[in-house]
Formats: structure tokens, sequence, C-alpha cells
């Protein structure tokens, strides 16, 4: 049964439930998991909520990983979503995973708004986590930083 089906059912079955309207609000989501298949998880989650959601989804997408060597590994897109970027078994695989995702058409390098560093690990945001704060640096890569050394993101 698919995720709009489920949905589907869930409203008919509870009727205090408002029902399932369409919005074209802009939405930008991002996920993270760390674990066993993590990467799996991620994918999943995002497969989800483009099913279930409404508004600006289904657009660029970068998906990115920590992989079992310990190397950092990423994969985009710029219209698709998560169906739209070619995920191997080592990506789905990896114990430390986060994609971000909006409306399509983002600017390059889309890398910017999902950074990573090997022994670190994965840093996203809401929106724009790529804008300058205030020590002039992106607040994702100042995030980073900070977790590279030892400090709380």
């Amino acid at each position: 049964m698919t995720w709009a089906r489920l949905l589907r059912r869930k409203q008919r079955s509870d009727p205090r439930r408002p029902p399932f309207q369409l919005s074209a609000r802009p939405m930008t989501i991002a996920i993270a998991a760390y674990g066993p298949n993590a990467g799996r998880a991620v994918c999943r989650g995002l497969r989800a909520a483009e099913i279930l959601g409404r508004g600006a989804i289904g657009g660029f997408a970068v998906f990115s990983v920590i992989d079992r060597h310990g190397r950092h590994r990423q994969v985009s897109c710029q219209d698709g979503g998560i169906a739209a970027l070619p995920l191997d078994d080592g990506c789905l695989a990896a114990r430390y995973a986060a994609v971000i995702s909006s409306g399509p058409n983002r600017p390059e390098p889309l890398s910017q708004f999902l950074v990573g560093a090997p022994d670190v690990g994965l840093v996203s945001g809401h929106r724009l986590p790529n804008r300058i704060g205030a020590a002039q640096r992106p607040v994702n890569l100042a995030a980073l930083d900070r977790m590279a050394s030892g400090l709380s993101p």
C-alpha cells in the first residue's frame, strides 16, 4: 500500500482529523540519521515526505554520507528529488547520512546546502544553511568548524 493510500485511509477513519489540503507554500526539508543503514533511512524518510508532503518539494536534493571507509561522499540533483539521485549500496548502508531538499533550480554548487567532513560529521539546516553568519562564514561551515574543534555547533 502506498503512503498516499495510508494517509487517505487514516483520514477517513478519524473524523477529528482535518481534511488533507494541498498547499503551494515553500517547503525545505532536512533529514539526518546515524546507525546501521542510516542512508537507507534518510532516503525512505525523504521519499515519504515527497509522497505525503505538498508545496515546493521534490526539486533539488543533496544527499551526503560518511561511508564505511570514513570518506565523505555526496550526490545532488537540481530537479526530481530523491528518485533522481544515483544512490549506490554504499550510500544506503552508511552509518552517517543526511539529505536536504526543496524546490528545483537552486544556486550552484548544491553542496553548499549540506556540508560534511570525515571524522567530523554532516551539517545541514533549514531554508538557508549556507547564509553568512556573524563570523563572515556560512553558518553550516562555521558549525562544522566548531564540531571539528570539539565544541558544540
